[in-house]
């Protein structure tokens, strides 16, 4: 059982703050919390929405209501929420029973977190223009295996784990009440020769209301250590391939990244285990300057067909948009992420650089991460290195109208690469008024060109599209 004491008077109040809309009191939290050299120590947020004004959870007194905001109280109102005593330590009517926050989840769901007991509850109560909000939260007071909760196994080898577990969770004035898991969590990606990228995060989830089968988390990267006063932290930078493509080529870091999880229950034999990282990456281009941007990984722990058992090492894909880049290749330059469009005018196109694991047949990319917009693309990525872009190539101007090119640039060892362009084309080469016995026709379809650097090696080839006469005269297609 909760019980709220409120607080009348200007001491119960709340502080408005000036931001008018939700966007605009969500903008000021993310900004808030992004000031934090721990993104752990404000992972609960500060601003909050509530009945229609933008409230300083943190401002509980008058004097603590900053400049450009109003402290409120009549009206409006802060009530302090906390659990009642146990009932076998209570002899008055209002205790509590052992309060199992997730004990209605289905039960496929891991058996620690449902019997798992919360106590010493803290929140408030605010009250604003006759709307009412309840946010409380509560750690796990009950004993845990290992001192976490196992979220994810691959037999007997845990995945994916909460320290730290706590539920937070809001009641609003409909009744409607929404419980979140909260927690820390540590995994490593690492995989053959690939240098281990350790992930710890704090985050929060419930059950998809999608699919009920599975837990939908999210959440802050956090630092591998911080000084004594959490005002400076350690957010170490790794090398996942250097082994293979060199050294200051592709790196990444997790300071100000983010986590989105995907758990299923154990009983969930069609899905898998999956996570998708944002972070920082620098990349080097061959005859370019180092350039940083916005790097997102996509890994997934495949489930077995057969057992339904999920894999014990991840596969998985770093996906970052490149800058414009210009590579010099013996006397052209190559500029990746020009076109030339249908009505023959130049136009910028996306560069992207997937680093995989494993190779990947049809992985889906967005290229701009905004709405559907055309930008969008499937793609077969060998395992390795591999920049996707288009490029216009001079000197196959006199023979295609349209001279732009799908290009790919992949590292096949240490300041060793390739540069393969591959051209659509209808080129006649054999036409039936030719008269070449047997030979109806012949279209070059597709050329593609392949430079391997520094060695300068070349190699030409296409594809192209035969019609044959049998003896009946009849026209096949080879």
């Amino acid at each position: 059982m909760l019980q709220t004491t409120l607080h009348l008077g200007e001491v119960g109040g709340l502080c408005k703050t000036a931001a008018a809309t939700v966007d605009a009191c969500m903008t000021a939290d993310k900004k808030w919390r992004a000031a934090a050299a721990n993104p752990a120590l404000r992972f609960g947020g500060r601003y909050a929405w509530v009945g229609g004004v933008c409230v300083d959870q943190e401002a509980t007194t008058k004097s603590q209501c900053g400049a450009g905001s109003s402290w409120q109280h009549g009206a409006s109102f802060r009530g302090i929420t906390t659990l009642a005593a146990p009932c076998s330590s209570s002899s008055g009517s209002a205790c509590a029973a052992p309060w199992k926050a997730f004990f209605d989840l289905p039960s496929a769901a891991p058996t620690a977190l449902r019997t798992a007991v919360f106590g010493t509850v803290t929140g408030a109560a605010w009250v604003h223009g006759g709307k009412a909000v309840l946010q409380i939260g509560s750690p796990v007071t009950s004993a845990l295996t290992g001192g976490a909760i196992v979220l994810a196994a691959s037999g007997k080898t845990s995945l994916i784990s909460l320290t730290k577990p706590a539920v937070r969770g809001r009641l609003s004035a409909d009744g409607a009440w929404t419980p979140n898991i909260v927690g820390d969590t540590s995994f490593s990606l690492a995989r053959n020769s690939w240098a281990t990228l350790k992930v710890i995060a704090k985050v929060a989830g419930t059950v998809d209301p999608k699919s009920p089968n599975r837990l939908i988390l999210s959440g802050l990267l956090l630092p591998q250590s911080c000084n004594a006063g959490q005002t400076s932290c350690t957010w170490p930078t790794v090398e996942p391939v250097k082994a293979s493509i060199g050294a200051g080529v592709f790196a990444v870091d997790n300071k100000a990244g983010r986590l989105d999880l995907s758990v299923p229950f154990a009983s969930a034999k069609g899905l898998d285990l999956t996570a998708e990282l944002t972070n920082n990456a620098a990349v080097k281009l061959p005859g370019n300057a180092k350039v940083k941007l916005e790097s997102h990984v996509f890994a997934v722990w495949p489930r077995n067909s057969g057992t339904g058992v999920l894999s014990a090492t991840p596969e998985y894909n770093f996906v970052a948009p490149l800058p414009q880049a210009s590579i010099k290749v013996g006397p052209f330059t190559i500029t990746f992420g020009k076109a030339m469009n249908a009505k023959g005018l130049i136009e910028t196109r996306p560069t992207v650089l997937v680093v995989s694991t494993h190779g990947a047949k049809g992985l889906k990319l967005d290229l701009d991460g905004a709405a559907a917009n055309g930008k969008e693309t499937s793609w077969d990525v060998p395992a390795g290195a591999t920049v996707r872009s288009t490029a216009l190539i001079p000197h196959m101007k006199p023979f295609f109208p349209n001279n732009t090119a799908t290009v790919d640039l992949s590292w096949v060892a240490p300041a060793k690469f390739k540069i393969k362009g591959s051209f659509k084309a209808k080129v006649p080469m054999i036409r039936p008024e030719y008269g070449v016995p047997a030979i109806r026709s012949l279209d070059l379809t597709q050329v593609f060109v392949e430079l391997t650097l520094p060695s300068g090696d070349i190699v030409i080839g296409g594809k192209a599209a035969l019609q044959v006469y049998d003896r009946a005269k009849k026209v096949s297609h080879l």
